[in-house]
């Protein structure tokens, strides 16, 4: 489930968690439901493309993204023709539902009025699904010990 305050949402695909949303305000707020792919203490990558709306705005702009208690901002210059370029944030699931927010510290308004500010798009969660590195430290070791000819 996706849910969206206090941004501009451009397309909304229904079969994917693409969406692509100008932040407009101070906050925009995505909602994940992670119990279905995830466990508590999980390994998540958050990826997504940070771009601006082909306005002719021509700035920085600064983005935090947020996912549970793992927090980091992000700085793109935007040339005011539609580019983007691709960030990730890794963190750990830290309950079954985990708020994922973006921040624009960089919304403006020109002279024209055209609101200028960041883009996010092409949101996704990638799921760790590998073993823990202590685990496969053991799993090695038992495998050395199994091939020993006693």
């Amino acid at each position: 489930m996706i849910c969206f305050s206090n941004c501009e949402v451009y397309k909304t695909p229904s079969t994917s968690l693409s969406r692509k949303a100008m932040l407009q305000s101070s906050l925009c707020l995505l909602a994940y439901k992670l119990q279905q792919v995830s466990q508590r203490d999980q390994r998540i990558a958050l990826e997504f493309k940070l771009g601006d709306a082909n306005n002719s705005c021509v700035k920085y702009f600064l983005v935090a993204a947020q996912a549970g208690s793992t927090a980091q901002n992000f700085t793109l210059l935007s040339n005011g023709t539609g580019s983007a370029k691709n960030f990730s944030l890794k963190f750990k699931a830290d309950s079954s539902v985990t708020p994922i927010s973006f921040t624009s510290y960089t919304t403006s308004l020109t002279k024209d009025g055209v609101s200028c500010g960041p883009v996010v798009d092409d949101v996704l969660l990638r799921v760790s699904r590998g073993m823990k590195p202590d685990m496969q430290w053991i799993f090695l070791v038992f495998l050395y010990l199994a091939a020993i000819p006693w």
